[in-house]
């Protein structure tokens, strides 16, 4: 039986751009490749063709078996750089099912704006497939995202006087996570009974707006596969990390 993934809690306050690390993806191999956009998998209207992208080797060597999926507050979006709206992209293997969630925040943008969250999980057919959850937000919303797995969210919260009972609520502090060498930090764990692994990485993708994305894996890995959902978080990162 699939797990469900508990995401990190959410919420927001103003996070200022000197104080969000940008992912940096750029300390380990990629390769680029041309994926298929999966049409009408996780919005009705997609756009039809292929997409190139950068992924880890692993992930890339299985380019034809994959699909990428746009999610956005805007239907007609399928990239960054849209004032006011959020987007990602989602790379999974094909055949998966999505399902898509707009969420308010009780905190504004730096701009005034209401504060959203952008969430959607994609899962296969089995439980053999990888079950992956992206979230995304702006600015304090999106610093409560990752503000217990990245330390410059959790102190730009302090600094800003976010009152201890709410840090300790939207940031419980989790033990065992690590950076990784792309610079996302990320926190695994294995179920023993259903032989799951799981896999949440945290970091800010952009700066202007600042942009903090949750990932989270859960996948009972076949022996035999040839890449696990490190290379899924991995690459999801590095296709929506931008300036």
């Amino acid at each position: 039986m699939r797990r469900a993934i508990p995401h990190l809690i959410l919420a927001t306050l103003t996070v200022g751009a000197g104080l969000a690390t940008l992912v940096s993806v750029g300390h380990q191999p990629w390769s680029t490749t041309t994926v298929a956009i999966a049409e009408g998998l996780c919005r009705v209207d997609s756009p039809r063709g292929s997409q190139e992208v950068t992924l880890t080797p692993s992930l890339a060597g299985e380019a034809t078996k994959l699909g990428l999926a746009w999610v956005s507050t805007n239907p007609t979006v399928t990239g960054h750089g849209v004032p006011g709206d959020l987007s990602f992209a989602i790379v999974s293997p094909r055949g998966g099912s999505c399902t898509t969630q707009i969420a308010p925040s009780q905190f504004r943008n730096s701009d005034g704006t209401p504060g959203r969250i952008l969430a959607a999980r994609i899962s296969g057919t089995t439980s053999d497939e990888p079950s992956l959850q992206v979230l995304v937000g702006n600015d304090t919303t999106g610093s409560l995202l990752i503000c217990n797995l990245v330390a410059t969210a959790r102190e730009y919260l302090q600094k800003e006087k976010m009152r201890p009972n709410y840090l300790n609520y939207f940031c419980p502090a989790l033990t065992n996570h690590a950076r990784g060498k792309d610079g996302v930090v990320y926190y695994e764990s294995y179920d023993v009974n259903t032989r799951t692994n799981v896999v949440v990485a945290g970091g800010y993708i952009a700066h202007s707006p600042v942009t903090a994305m949750q990932v989270a894996c859960s996948w009972n890995e076949p022996d035999a596969s040839p890449y696990g959902c490190r290379d899924l978080v991995d690459s999801i990162f590095k296709i929506n990390s931008h300036s």
